[in-house]
């Protein structure tokens, strides 16, 4: 799996940059602890 970027945290920032970036056809992970 090639991920182009990774983001820590699934609070509302987190969930509103990886759905921006998805928009855009960048590649990313989200990790939360939880």
């Amino acid at each position: 799996m090639k991920t182009k970027v990774g983001i820590i945290g699934g609070g509302p920032s987190g969930l509103l940059l990886a759905q921006l970036l998805h928009r855009r056809g960048i590649d990313n992970v989200l990790l939360e602890k939880h």
